[in-house]
């Protein structure tokens, strides 16, 4: 059984990249910054984590 709470309606998406400086990459790259362009307009909140895996 799952523990805590989460707020209704609310959404999780996860996406995995190979490396930690992969996914920094990403963060600091012209594709991203386009997308924070448009969800600037938005009606939207997240939170993003960076999280590091284990084998």
């Amino acid at each position: 059984m799952p523990e805590g709470e989460w707020p209704p309606r609310q959404r999780m998406a996860v996406i995995e990249f190979p490396t930690m400086d992969q996914v920094q990459e990403w963060y600091a790259s012209a594709d991203y910054a386009e997308a924070l362009a448009v969800r600037g307009d938005a009606l939207a909140s997240r939170r993003l984590l960076f999280v590091e895996g284990v084998d």
